[in-house]
C-alpha cells in the first residue's frame, strides 16, 4: 500500500507519513521493539527512492514518523500509561534511531507530552514526570552539541 501511495503522490508530496507504537510487557521485547521503527524507515525510504528514481525527481519527499511512543498496557478507561525503566530505554532508542535517520527522518512527533500516553503527568495540583520523560530531556540537552549531521 505505501508503494502505490508513495509513487502516486512522491512528485506533489514534501513528507510521507509513518507511525508506530510499540510495547511488550517482556522487558526486551519492550526495549528492542522500536528497531521495527528503524526497519519502516529503510523500506520507506528505498520506495521513495525507487519513486524518485521512476519520476526524476529532484527533491523527492522525507519521512515525517508523525506518531510514535511505547503503549500497549490495557487500559480502564483514561489514556494514561504508567511507564517503567524498559519502556524508557524503548523511548531512548526511538530517539537514537530518528537521529541516526535524520538524513530521511526530518520529523518525529512524539505521540503526546502531557497526560494522555506521555511523559508528563498533571493534576489540578501538581505535575510529575515519567521515566520516559528523561531520554527526551537528555537528548533535547545533547542535540545541539553533536556534530551536525543532517542540515
Amino acid at each position: 500500500m505505501d508503494r502505490v501511495v508513495i509513487d502516486g503522490m512522491a512528485s506533489m508530496v514534501d513528507y510521507h507519513s509513518l507511525h508506530i507504537y510499540t510495547g511488550s510487557d517482556d522487558y526486551w521485547t519492550n526495549v528492542l521493539q522500536p528497531h521495527q521503527a528503524e526497519r519502516a524507515i529503510r523500506c520507506t525510504r528505498a520506495l521513495i527512492e525507487r519513486a524518485a528514481y521512476r519520476q526524476k525527481l529532484a527533491a523527492p519527499p522525507r519521512i515525517a514518523y508523525d506518531e510514535w511512543n511505547v503503549w500497549y498496557r490495557q487500559m480502564t478507561g483514561a489514556l494514561e500509561e504508567r511507564y517503567t525503566f524498559a519502556d524508557a530505554l524503548a523511548v531512548g532508542t526511538y530517539l537514537n534511531i530518528f537521529i541516526r535517520n535524520c538524513d530521511w527522518v526530518q520529523m518525529a512527533n512524539l505521540a503526546q507530552m502531557v497526560n494522555a500516553i506521555a511523559p508528563i503527568v498533571t493534576s489540578p495540583e501538581a505535575a510529575a514526570v515519567q521515566p520516559i520523560w528523561y531520554p527526551v530531556l537528555l537528548h533535547s540537552q545533547r542535540r545541539w552539541r553533536w556534530p551536525s549531521m543532517c542540515t
